[in-house]
Order: structure tokens, then C-alpha cells, then sequence
């Protein structure tokens, strides 16, 4: 499932909880976009990726949701 929103940031433990998935996948170029210009350009590339707050917040709660439901957490739509 694909994370790439703040409203499904904001569920991501309700969405990790649903029966049938292996994986939860941060998706950065569509979270940016989802922030209209408040999240800037930069933070789609390295460094900004991994230094930016809020995206760096973002991975956080996707891991932990992830983690707590026994899935896969992964970055980018790579599994």
C-alpha cells in the first residue's frame, strides 16, 4: 500500500492494521506534491529526502506502523 498523502499519514496505523497486506511504502514525490509548496522541491532528492522534517516524520510513522502490524516498510515504490 502506498502512503503518499498527510490524510493517509494521518490513518497509516488503521491502514497497516488491514488484513492481507505485506508491505507499507512511503511514496515522496506525491507527499511533497500532496503539501503544495509547503514541503519545497528539494526534499524530493538527496540530501533533502533524509534532512527535512517533516518527510523525515513522514518515513518515521510509516516504519513504525509498519513495524507494529508485522509489515514491510519500504521507500519509493521499490519492493
Amino acid at each position: 500500500i502506498l502512503i503518499e498523502t498527510q490524510s493517509a499519514l494521518s490513518e497509516v496505523f488503521q491502514i497497516a492494521s488491514l488484513e492481507g497486506l505485506e508491505g507499507l511504502t512511503f511514496g515522496l514525490l506525491d507527499f511533497v506534491s500532496d503539501h503544495q509548496g509547503a514541503v519545497p522541491a528539494t526534499a524530493m532528492r538527496s540530501p533533502g529526502q533524509f534532512t527535512n522534517q517533516l518527510i523525515s516524520r513522514a518515513k518515521a510513522e510509516v516504519a513504525a506502523a509498519a513495524l507494529r502490524h508485522g509489515l514491510i516498510a519500504t521507500h519509493n515504490p521499490c519492493l
